[in-house]
């Protein structure tokens, strides 16, 4: 198979991922960065990566960036890596503070990347929204990568994502859809298109 190779990791599991449609590549951070072409069925090692698991990878297809959000133990910073620039050590990540409105710590979150406007949607489990000591609501936010600002979205609360959900943005529609559920309480499927003169 494509992944049966000598150099690679032997699992990914508890890997992120992050996909390339204009180049059809996979990249996937778990010991280290590395490519998967689809095209050329072939696995390369890029370089180091930062730990991702309980992370978050998204593709940014304007900068042709990497961004990783969350860490295992919860953060608001972002991790961001310029695929152009092929490294051998972690430090060629960028680790970025966001300016803006607060966003509580987060580990590994639903984010998509809107293509019409250049900017990440965010769902984060918020305790400030919330009316238990667990996080039972939460709230979203915008981040631009022009500006390094997180903007949140008001009126959009949302239950807690938890860790079962699954985010994407529909380029046809222009709408970004949001999963969520489990077995027990079933699956929840949630629609939000951005105002395009309030997204930054």
């Amino acid at each position: 198979s494509i992944l049966d190779n000598k150099h690679g990791p032997k699992r990914f599991f508890g890997a992120a991922t992050a996909y390339d449609k204009v180049d059809n590549n996979l990249f996937i951070c778990k010991s280290g960065l590395w490519e998967l072409s689809l095209t050329k069925e072939k696995l390369e090692r890029l370089g180091n990566a930062p730990n991702c698991l309980h992370r978050t990878m998204v593709f940014d297809s304007w900068r042709r960036y990497l961004y990783i959000f969350g860490s295992y133990k919860g953060t608001s910073n972002i991790s961001r890596f310029d695929i152009h620039n092929v490294p051998e050590v972690s430090e060629n990540w960028e680790e970025l503070t966001p300016k803006g409105d607060h966003c509580p710590l987060y580990s590994k979150v639903p984010v998509a990347f809107d293509e019409k406007t250049g900017v990440f949607l965010f769902v984060v489990d918020d305790p400030k929204n919330s009316t238990e000591i667990k996080p039972d609501a939460a709230s979203t936010f915008i981040y631009d990568p022009g500006t390094n600002i997180y903007k949140k979205i008001n009126g959009t609360k949302l239950p807690a994502v938890g860790m079962n959900f699954m985010m994407a943005w529909d380029k046809i529609h222009e709408v970004f859809f949001l999963l969520t559920g489990n077995w027990k309480d079933g699956i929840s499927v949630w629609a939000l298109r951005l105002d395009r003169e309030h997204a930054i």
